[in-house]
Parts: structure tokens; C-alpha cells; sequence
């Protein structure tokens, strides 16, 4: 009996032996693959249906992206694909549909970046506003945030229009560098919609954190619009191949005209 149990015993020790070498292994790969990861965060937009010059407009709903990997940063819209190397300090900026691109020092100078006659609209109907700080916190999801406030308006002849109210929800409890973020953020923020004013740009940018949620309603001829933002999560993947790169064979335009934001 105790002859037949010996040839036992040592299958389970090789068994238990061999479990043991296959989870280093696993733990190996994981490892590697959660070092490779790069931080993917996921943003769902809406924007209600609204009613103008008799037309009802229906609702919009659409997905942004952002990347952050080493050293870069890249914001994905339908329409858009920004690539911030912050390495090299230069802004890639992309548009899938026309399949051009256009790139640009960091701090980015919208007045070398757009045509000299679209940079001139674009001064005629400045973007000003005023940023708020509150004392209202909230979670979104699993993140502690924290409100500010901005108002937001164009002048035309001595009066507001085109105002916005506008609710921003910032936190700090990230896994990646806040410093490196903030950088791309407030360059993103210019061409987010680039006539945004410079000293409401300096007053929005001393906002730290990462942005968590928007909710704006706007005022325009007696229409009424609102739009949301809100991350719906934030988690490590290995990014998708090339991500960070300008497509091949996308032509390259020294500077942008209105037009090719359409």
C-alpha cells in the first residue's frame, strides 16, 4: 500500500508544482501588460432637443475620448483628434473626415495656428466671462468633486449675448499626473472653442484638477439650449496602435481656415 501511494504523492507535488510555475507566469504578463497601460478615459456628452424658428431640434448624444500615455496626451471628438506631445511641445491637430492635419508650438498661439482673416473674426466676437469657486461638493461615480462656476458671454454693442452658465466638476483623485494633464488641458481649452479670451482663459486654467462633469445652458435669441458632460469612466488599457501619431497619409496645412473646423 505504501508502495502505491509514493507514485501519488509525487504526481500531486509535480501537479501543485506546475500550478505554482503558470500563476508566475500569469502574474508576469499582467505585470508587463499593466505597466504598458496607458490611462483611457471615456466622456458621454448630450445635448437636449430644443425649439427654434419653429424648427424642433432634436437631441444629440455623442462619446469623446482621452489618452494619456508618457508624455502625451490625445482628446478625440467626432470631428477631431488633438494630439498633445508634451515631450516636444507640439500640438497635432487632426480631421479625420478631410484627412488633413495641422501642427503647432506648445503654448499653442491661436494667431499663428489659424489664417490671419479667420483669427481677425474670431476677435470680433471674444468670448469673456467670470469663474467661480463654491463650496459644493459631490461624487460622480467613485470621484470626490468639487463645483466652480463660470459665466460666459460675447459683447455686441454694448450688450451680452451668446451667455452661458456653466457648471464645472473637478476632482483630484486620478491615476495619472495632474501637472501633465493641466498643461494639454489648457491648451485644449483654446481650441476647444478659440474665442475664448485670454483673461478668461488665464482665470479658468488656475482650476486644478481633472474635469468630471459639465452642465452649461445657454441664451441666444430667446432659444435656450443645454449640454452635459460627464465621465463614465476612467480605467488602464493598452492603447490602440498608433494612437499617437498622425495618420499616414493625411496632408499637412500650415494653417487652418474656418471651414476645416466644419
Amino acid at each position: 500500500m505504501i508502495g502505491g501511494r509514493i507514485p501519488i504523492l509525487k504526481n500531486i507535488m509535480e501537479t501543485s508544482n506546475m500550478k505554482k510555475i503558470v500563476a508566475v507566469i500569469f502574474i508576469l504578463l499582467t505585470g508587463w501588460a499593466f505597466a504598458n497601460a496607458d490611462v483611457y478615459i471615456k466622456i458621454k456628452t448630450h445635448t437636449d432637443s430644443y425649439y427654434d424658428a419653429g424648427v424642433i431640434m432634436p437631441a444629440e448624444d455623442s462619446i469623446e475620448e482621452i489618452w494619456i500615455g508618457e508624455r502625451k496626451i490625445v482628446f478625440i471628438s467626432e470631428n477631431q483628434t488633438k494630439i498633445y506631445d508634451l515631450e516636444n511641445n507640439l500640438v497635432s491637430i487632426i480631421f479625420p473626415k478631410n484627412k488633413i492635419y495641422a501642427q503647432s508650438p506648445l503654448p499653442l498661439d491661436r494667431s499663428k495656428l489659424l489664417t490671419d482673416q479667420y483669427y481677425s473674426q474670431l476677435q470680433m466676437f471674444k468670448i469673456k466671462g467670470i469663474v467661480r469657486k463654491t463650496d459644493e461638493t459631490k461624487k460622480i461615480g467613485k470621484w470626490k468633486c468639487q463645483k466652480y462656476e463660470l459665466e460666459t458671454w460675447i459683447m455686441d454693442e454694448g450688450n451680452r449675448i451668446v451667455e452661458k452658465d456653466i457648471s464645472l466638476w473637478m476632482t483630484m483623485e486620478v491615476p495619472f499626473d495632474l501637472d501633465m494633464y493641466g498643461k494639454a488641458a489648457a491648451n485644449e481649452r483654446k481650441l476647444r472653442d478659440p474665442r475664448y479670451d485670454d483673461d478668461l482663459l488665464s482665470e479658468w486654467n488656475k482650476i486644478k484638477g481633472c474635469q468630471m462633469a459639465l452642465e452649461m445652458t445657454s441664451y441666444y435669441r430667446g432659444v435656450k439650449r443645454k449640454y452635459y458632460e460627464e465621465v463614465v469612466e476612467i480605467s488602464e488599457k493598452n492603447p490602440p496602435e498608433g494612437i499617437y501619431s498622425v495618420p499616414p497619409g493625411y496632408t499637412r496645412k500650415e494653417r487652418l481656415f474656418r471651414r476645416d473646423f466644419r
